[in-house]
């Protein structure tokens, strides 16, 4: 019987978001191997590893937040007291005072 896709791992975000920080730093740390002025060729490969950088550490830091932080947010909300939720009582606008 066939499953569907198995889901992301908190082990695969992290490498996501590595790898893809690795292809961010690489035009910066060796800048002789991709060079920005010249050929077409140069400056798409920059462009590549910083899209495709941006985007990899765009999954991995998207996953990471909606399994971790998202619940943990909520975990908090949840946890204040009905009595503090209430909303604020703020003075009537139309009343004068002395009148």
């Amino acid at each position: 019987m066939p499953q569907g896709p198995t889901p992301m791992k908190d082990l695969d975000a992290i490498m996501f978001a590595l790898i893809g920080s690795i292809m961010e730093l690489l035009p910066l740390a060796f800048p002789s191997w991709f060079p920005r002025a010249g050929g077409e060729v140069a400056g798409s490969r920059v462009l590549w590893l910083e899209a495709m950088g941006a985007v990899q550490i765009g999954l991995g830091a998207s996953f990471m937040v909606g399994v971790h932080l998202v619940p943990a947010l909520a975990r908090i909300f949840s946890s204040i007291p009905a009595g503090e939720r209430e909303s604020i009582s703020l003075p009537d606008p139309r009343a004068v005072a002395g009148k």
